[in-house]
């Protein structure tokens, strides 16, 4: 009975430990332990169809982004703007191109399947604001993947239902936007996710299942692109991509259209790493979209 009691024990602390390493190494590492703990608590919901969605209070602004509740003001879209210049610049000096990636939130792709008790004020949100405004002024290329997986989200399974990030599919699409950025139609020819193939692999156990602490056990499909990319698909260009999960996946699967990529976490991030490369893309997830004011690029 005592040893039954202590590997009890030992199952409870392993998963409270399990649920900080996640909130801290796939959710940015931006929380401090006794923050974490605190943030996986009632930080999972469940929507519809057996969606789960992720309560980022502390964690980024999921739910004020989904809601368009925290919209910029002038002031900060131009100190947006000036920050994203200065990066531009800094990296210009070493001798690579720059532009920006914007990977939405699963909220914000399948809302369909968010809780009708959650009301939205709009559904032009912040990270539509800050598109446009950078579109306009013309200063930073804006890679953003937002309007292609909007148009796909039916017809193929972009994130994972039990997971925060967006599965192998709707990377696929991210990198073929990023491509139009990089290297524009006349250099590689536009590979669209309907002409390639993806085979099935193991159900995967998402970050969000792990998070409720036991509450959910939902399992989701998951993927692999099965195609074989030719030649006229892929880019000469060496990448690097600074940003958070969302990017470190999706480098992943860039390679296969890229001569070299690689990925550095933002927090890890230095100047001295874009030697060698022709761009740099700093990607950042929508509810992580303060980082483009907050954090000084250029001095890393």
């Amino acid at each position: 009975r005592r040893k039954k009691k202590m590997r009890e024990r030992v199952k409870k602390y392993l998963s409270v430990i399990i649920s900080l390493l996640l909130v801290l190494s796939v959710f940015g590492g931006e929380l401090s332990a006794r923050d974490a703990q605190a943030k996986t608590v009632n930080r999972v919901f469940k929507g519809r169809n057996n969606w789960l969605f992720y309560n980022a209070q502390g964690d980024g602004t999921t739910i004020y982004d989904y809601k368009g509740i925290n919209h910029y003001s002038k002031f900060n879209l131009r100190r947006v703007e000036n920050n994203l210049k200065t990066a531009k610049r800094a990296v210009k000096k070493r001798g690579a191109e720059f532009a920006v990636l914007f990977a939405p939130n699963k909220e914000t792709i399948y809302s369909m399947y968010m809780p009708k008790s959650i009301k939205r004020k709009t559904t032009y949100s912040r990270y539509d604001q800050l598109r446009d405004y950078l579109n306009k002024s013309g200063a930073i290329k804006v890679i953003c993947p937002k309007k292609q997986l909007l148009k796909y989200r039916k017809k193929y399974q972009l994130y994972y239902p039990n997971d925060n990030h967006w599965n192998v599919k709707g990377r696929y699409i991210g990198v073929q936007e990023m491509l139009k950025i990089t290297d524009g139609e006349d250099e590689v020819t536009p590979l669209s996710i309907e002409d390639v193939k993806f085979k099935r692999i193991k159900d995967r156990t998402g970050d969000l299942n792990i998070l409720s602490n036991g509450k959910y056990k939902f399992k989701s499909k998951c993927f692999l692109l099965k195609t074989k990319i030719k030649k006229q698909y892929k880019s000469n260009k060496k990448v690097l991509i600074v940003g958070d999960s969302f990017g470190e996946c999706m480098s992943k699967l860039a390679k296969k259209f890229y001569k070299k990529v690689g990925f550095v976490h933002i927090y890890n991030f230095s100047m001295k790493q874009v030697k060698g490369y022709d761009y740099v893309i700093w990607e950042s997830v929508e509810r992580y979209q303060d980082k483009y004011s907050r954090i000084n690029f250029a001095a890393k």
